[in-house]
């Protein structure tokens, strides 16, 4: 049952791809709302849920076997080891990028402009040179 309420979280992240297919600008006040909504989702829904599971393996460790106790261990590591990799990629992509493009920048482009892996040169177009 704790598992599941992790699908929960996903909700927001349907809602934040369908804004970034349709164009909506990271700007926009919805697209701000849902990446605080995202965050706050993704730390009841996801973060809350295996700290409840792993404390309930932790309290009623001897209702299992050894083997099974200790694979789910592994199990809940690996899990915690995914959600923290998630949660970095959250905040980097919703949180910081906002954080970066509210305040201007020396050559005046955006902050997420200038992390591009590729630059078209000026006396060629038809060319893209690899960075």
């Amino acid at each position: 049952m704790a598992a599941l309420l992790a699908e929960v979280h996903s909700i927001s992240l349907h809602l934040r791809k369908l804004m970034q297919m349709l164009g909506v600008s990271f700007q926009n006040p919805f697209y701000r709302l849902n990446n605080v909504l995202n965050f706050f989702l993704f730390i009841t829904f996801r973060v809350v849920a295996i700290t409840w599971i792993t404390l309930g393996l932790y309290w009623d460790h001897e209702r299992v076997s050894t083997v099974y106790f200790y694979l789910l261990c592994v199990t809940i590591f690996i899990i915690w080891i995914i959600n923290l990799v998630l949660l970095w990629r959250l905040v980097k992509n919703d949180i910081l990028r906002n954080l970066n493009t509210s305040a201007p920048t020396d050559n005046g482009k955006d902050a997420c402009n200038q992390n591009s892996h590729s630059k078209v040169e000026n006396n060629d177009k038809d060319k893209v040179k690899t960075i």
